[in-house]
């Protein structure tokens, strides 16, 4: 509780477990740097769009 600075046990361990999720899912996106594909064709995704 003096860590995260919460009043409660049970709060401070719910805050401790949302950080910890936090960095596990920073984890899991870095681990897929440089494998995603990602086409350049935003411009005619957003005419495609604009005309509808």
């Amino acid at each position: 509780m003096q860590f995260t600075g919460e009043k409660t046990p049970l709060i401070a361990i719910r805050h401790a477990l949302k950080d910890y999720l936090a960095v596990v899912r920073k984890q899991k996106l870095m681990a897929l740097r440089g494998q995603v594909q990602v086409e350049d064709n935003w411009r005619q995704l957003r005419q495609l769009d604009t005309k509808e």
